[in-house]
């Protein structure tokens, strides 16, 4: 497998960063999505709770996107390595992973203060009122702004901590993929050219099974799989149970009553990631298998979500609780529109500036973070 030939690879990562876009105003605005419950429900027919119980869900499943991601991680950071064999790829990865990250995390804080500060997000608490999100969205944005816990959030908590964050909500993951790139190049440079070097990954596994840890050593177990040999495509029956089993494991919900899912708990119950890990590697399997879905995900429109993927993620929620508030309560409650029209509005209009203010992200803050590690790396450690 040729290394220009994993570029498709973003056109996934693009993917899962709508997925969590989508499960964001989702949650918020039609939360019996998720909850399965008529209570929460903005529809005469209770649609919603109809829909959470069935594979729709995949589209908004945050769960599978996540781990989706963390998987794209440990097989593209490990890419590299199992084609040329370079040491000295994995030390420079590894110096610089954290400016990589932590520079268009610093700056999503710090636009997040700035919100915060100019009263921004004033319409979150009335807003989550009407939507009936009070258990996710009316607890978002609560303090008062404080550069300095700001500053300790994007370069110490969201990186090291994790745990609870005030100003961006998503950076909880941003722990688990830092140390989860650490680990994948630890790995690699330990045990990667060792003959029973499977046997190790699946001890690894093994070993931090309870947390997510484990999805970036499959990621990198699969790496090694497709790069050590040519492996032969995937025959269409086998593609076509395997996007049956993604469909059903990729749209696994825990729910109270009785779901389709309800076989899939015990396996949540040993890790809370496993059905999407499934249908993770599967989906991966396919991609590296499949000519057309490669052509598909290498459309020009897909490699541009893949680029501003991660700005995406960074910044879409800033602008749930501020300018899509708004837009709601303007569309709602001024202007008198439907509940769903006031929605569909609201949503285009701040998809649309989402993705705009994620490509000028990408442009002038993602790809400097890139140089910026490189320089950090070359006048610092590089002999």
């Amino acid at each position: 497998m040729k290394e220009k030939r994993i570029a498709y690879l973003d056109g996934i990562r693009g993917i899962a960063s709508l997925i969590v876009v989508f499960y964001h105003y989702l949650i918020s605005f039609y939360p019996a999505l998720f909850a399965s419950d008529p209570q929460f429900s903005h529809t005469n027919s209770n649609i919603e709770s109809s829909i959470a119980v069935t594979p729709i869900n995949i589209l908004y499943n945050s769960g599978f996107a996540v781990c989706l991601f963390f998987l794209l991680s440990g097989f593209v950071l490990s890419h590299k390595y199992f084609i040329n064999r370079n040491l000295e790829y994995l030390s420079s990865s590894a110096v610089k992973r954290y400016f990589r990250l932590e520079i268009p995390i610093l700056v999503s804080v710090i636009i997040s203060f700035i919100i915060l500060s100019l009263n921004g997000y004033s319409y979150v608490q009335e807003i989550a009122g009407y939507t009936k999100c009070s258990f996710w969205l009316a607890r978002l944005w609560t303090i008062h702004p404080d550069f300095l816990d700001a500053l300790n959030e994007a370069f110490v908590s969201s990186m090291f901590y994790g745990g609870t964050l005030h100003y961006n909500d998503v950076l909880w993951t941003m722990n688990i993929e830092f140390v989860g790139s650490l680990l994948v190049f630890i790995v690699l440079a330990l045990v990667s050219n060792l003959r029973r070097r499977y046997l190790i990954y699946l001890a690894l596994m093994l070993m931090f099974w309870k947390g997510l840890m484990p999805v970036f050593i499959v990621g990198l177990a699969l790496c090694d799989y497709y790069t050590y040999k040519e492996r032969a495509p995937l025959k269409t029956p086998l593609i076509i149970l395997f996007s049956l089993i993604i469909l059903y494991m990729g749209s696994y919900q825990r729910i109270d009553h009785f779901t389709i899912w309800q076989p899939l708990d015990r396996l949540q119950k040993i890790n809370q990631a496993f059905p999407y890990l499934i249908a993770s590697v599967l989906l991966i399997m396919i991609a590296v298998s499949s000519k057309k879905l490669q052509v598909f995900l290498s459309l020009k429109w897909m490699a541009f979500l893949g680029k501003i993927s991660f700005s995406l993620y960074l910044l879409h929620l800033l602008v749930l609780g501020s300018i899509s508030c708004y837009l709601f309560k303007l569309f709602y409650i001024q202007m008198g529109l439907n509940y769903f029209s006031s929605f569909l509005l609201m949503f285009i209009l701040s998809l649309t500036f989402t993705m705009y203010a994620s490509y000028l992200m990408y442009k002038y803050v993602d790809r400097n973070a890139i140089r910026f590690s490189s320089y950090f790396y070359e006048k610092l450690f590089k002999r």
